[in-house]
């Protein structure tokens, strides 16, 4: 482990919170398609794949391939069962994100029903889990989580493994300081999905530049809000920001958690 790692120690002792109840899928397959049918109708369900999900977003336009939906009533009749999981709510990723990237988890939330793509991963919240899947999504996407995740991945996949065993936090809602930081992240990740459809709907290049301007301001307050959740120190932030002297961000000199 690098001295970089060691210093970030308390943002890794989070992973063993097993209180969380996040149950991460990779899904294997999607057979049978019908990339004709209607969006709506009693088998012929929607069927997300990797290239559609973006960060706080779904994206309409896709950059390769085309929409499909997912004949559920044939899927059932060559012997398979109905995946309850695709009748819940659930957050989705990208399973496969270029090791270069800006951003290697790039996750949104999905209403039901809905069946995923083996490009996808899905996180679903327990029942028992207290969480806002928000509050979840927030952290996926935060800068915190990104570099998280670069640290442990070497390679192109992003694996439900890894998923899990990112730190979420252990929250105790009977402390105010807990509560409050929750229920701030629902808040700010709320504001971000409606800010992002406001964007993607822009009818003129002002109102585009103002909500790109609105979605950037509020994933700069997000970050800070996980910053502030880890207890992260000024050091520490400027080394997941990458704006650290060299000789910090390589050696992990001047941060605070030896």
């Amino acid at each position: 482990m690098s001295k970089n790692e060691q210093q970030f120690s308390h943002v890794r002792r989070a992973t063993t919170n097993r209180n969380t109840r996040i149950s991460c899928y990779r899904h294997r397959g999607a057979e049978p398609l019908l990339d004709s049918a209607p969006e709506k109708g009693p088998s012929n369900l929607r069927l997300l794949k990797g290239v559609e999900v973006g960060s706080y977003k779904i994206n309409r336009r896709l950059s390769q391939g085309k929409h499909e939906w997912f004949d559920e009533k044939c899927f059932i009749i060559d012997g398979n069962k109905r995946r309850p999981q695709a009748f819940a709510p659930r957050i989705a990723t990208q399973r496969i994100t270029g090791v270069d990237e800006r951003k290697r988890i790039v996750a949104m939330e999905i209403g039901p029903p809905c069946y995923f793509a083996d490009s996808t991963n899905s996180l679903a919240i327990g029942k028992a889990c207290k969480y806002n899947a928000r509050f979840i999504l927030g952290l996926l996407n935060s800068k915190l989580m990104q570099w998280r995740f670069k640290v442990t991945s070497t390679n192109n996949n992003v694996g439900t493994n890894e998923l899990e065993n990112l730190p979420f936090p252990s929250l105790d809602f009977a402390k105010h300081s807990d509560l409050t930081h929750h229920d701030k992240m629902v808040g700010l990740v709320t504001q971000m999905l409606e800010a992002k459809k406001q964007e993607a709907a822009a009818v003129n290049e002002s109102k585009g530049d103002y909500w790109k301007s609105k979605c950037a301001t509020l994933e700069r307050q997000i970050d800070t809000l996980v910053y502030e959740l880890y207890g992260l120190t000024p050091a520490e932030i400027a080394i997941v920001e990458g704006t650290a002297p060299v000789s910090a961000a390589s050696d992990g000199e001047g941060t605070g958690n030896e």
